[in-house]
């Protein structure tokens, strides 16, 4: 028998074995999903996974800038039902792109991406040599 500080709702399989995961919000066992990434999805295809599996994802990750072709209300409500599942949500690789526009660009962009409802801004230096100390 789990405690309550473990899921617990009936999964297919049971009987082999996993590793038990924390209750939300958790810092171990973490699961990350990838939004639109190489093609976009809809609020039916993300309720439904989230719906299924909502428990056992903790963060759903836009990639390459996908977001900047979709319509901001749709990335807000996108967003809103993630954190209603529990999920945070990162935009993915595309700060090093907005690097190269500038300050200005920089703070519009994070003040854009604070107002679309996400919770992590991803700075990856896998794209351009970036030193953490400089921001």
């Amino acid at each position: 028998m789990k405690d309550n500080n473990f899921i617990t709702n009936p999964v297919a399989f049971e009987w082999l074995q996993r590793n038990d995961r924390p209750l939300k919000p958790r810092t171990v066992g973490m699961t990350e999903i990838r939004a639109a990434y190489y093609s976009n999805f809809g609020m039916h295809y993300f309720k439904d996974i989230l719906e299924m599996s909502g428990n056992y994802v903790d963060s759903i990750k836009f990639a390459g800038g996908s977001f900047t072709f979709m319509n901001p209300k749709k990335i807000k409500e996108m967003n809103d039902l993630a954190h209603q599942y529990g999920v945070l949500v990162s935009t993915g690789g595309f700060m090093e792109y907005v690097l190269t526009k500038g300050k200005d660009a920089v703070r519009n962009y994070i003040r854009e991406c604070k107002e679309l409802g996400f919770d992590i801004i991803e700075i990856s230096t896998g794209f351009i040599p970036h030193p953490t100390g400089s921001m």
